[in-house]
């Protein structure tokens, strides 16, 4: 069901007009969720940046939006990191397409599979997984083509020597050792990706500290020995600053509301980041939240009573009045809501 839901959606964001925008606020309208959409989560596309936008607007005429739709919009985290990647990747571009070529060279023809097979066999590896090849617009698939070609290293080599006359495509020593060292430092980044696009279960409070691990992972490699890699990081760094900015503040948020972590992993990872600004960004968050939660509590006072003013104009009957209409559970609901965000607000902070 969730499957089929979520692809609905991405097709009525595809559209990017009129009729994809009214579709959207129908069916919230019809699952009744119009009043209580807080964000939704995008990749970057450019349409899907114009639909939100139309979307908000539209809210936002109705007050259906808390904080003026300040986390409305939440960019994917895991598209995010592959466009950053991605950026970082250019600059082996050539290393890169040496890889490929190898792979296919080696997948061309039966021939040339028993012929690997048996350099596989001279240099004395046991591997049970074979070559793969990348899909360009997603890294993740490039890091594992890397990481499974460099278990093949050897056999490369072998290659050259018995068949150095075709096969022109191996990467020389110095490329093989760049290849290692980026492979290693792309690790984190394919850990983090799979950690949030693998798993069935809310992941939100999990977000800031990812995110931070990566914020934290390209800090201490921007002084690395390889020039390469110095290089990479340095548009990458760019465009994750962007993002970090965007995002920290409500992940930051969700983080606190998980009762296991609260301002404690906050309060550590601002630390590590810069002690002396740590403070100040707590402060901040402080502040963020005392809005966040004055905003739920205008909204509940707002929705109480234009309940109240719709149940005078209309006349119910003695049985409908005992069961209680859903105005009032919704309102009722939304009360509920404000003191438990009361309560952990308080344990929080």
């Amino acid at each position: 069901m969730e499957q089929i839901v979520t692809k609905y959606f991405e097709d009525l964001f595809k559209k990017s007009d009129g009729r994809g925008i009214s579709e959207i606020l129908q069916k919230w309208k019809d699952w009744r969720i119009e009043k209580k959409v807080f964000s939704i989560t995008l990749d970057n596309a450019t349409n899907n940046d114009t639909t939100q936008e139309i979307l908000k607007s539209q809210l936002m005429l109705r007050y259906d939006l808390l904080c003026g739709g300040d986390y409305f919009h939440v960019r994917y985290t895991a598209h995010i990191l592959n466009i950053i990647v991605q950026i970082g990747l250019k600059d082996i571009d050539d290393t890169l397409e040496k890889i490929r070529e190898s792979i296919k060279y080696v997948q061309a023809s039966e021939k040339r599979e028993i012929l690997f097979s048996k350099c596989v066999e001279v240099v004395g590896l046991q591997l049970k997984a074979g070559l793969i090849m990348d899909v360009k617009t997603r890294w993740n698939s490039t890091y594992k083509m890397l990481d499974r070609a460099l278990k093949y290293r050897a056999a490369f080599g072998n290659l050259k020597v018995i068949d150095g006359k075709n096969y022109k495509f191996h990467p020389t020593e110095a490329e093989w050792h760049r290849l290692k060292q980026i492979c290693e430092f792309l690790e984190p980044f394919d850990e983090i990706t799979n950690l949030i696009s693998c798993s069935t279960y809310p992941t939100s409070n999990l977000y800031f500290m990812q995110v931070w691990k990566i914020n934290n992972w390209l800090i201490s490699n921007s002084q690395n020995q390889d020039e390469v890699i110095r290089s990479m990081i340095v548009p990458m760094r760019e465009r994750f600053d962007k993002y970090w900015e965007e995002v920290s503040d409500v992940f930051a948020m969700t983080t606190m509301f998980d009762p296991k972590l609260k301002l404690t992993m906050v309060n550590y990872c601002f630390g590590k980041n810069d002690k002396g600004s740590a403070q100040s960004k707590i402060k901040h968050l402080h502040g963020k939240l005392t809005t966040l939660f004055g905003s739920y509590e205008n909204k509940s006072i707002f929705t109480s009573s234009s309940t109240e003013t719709r149940e005078t104009n209309q006349k119910t009957d003695e049985n409908e009045g005992k069961k209680g209409s859903f105005g009032n559970y919704d309102v009722s609901s939304q009360s509920l809501m404000i003191l438990v965000f009361k309560f952990c607000f308080e344990k929080c902070v």
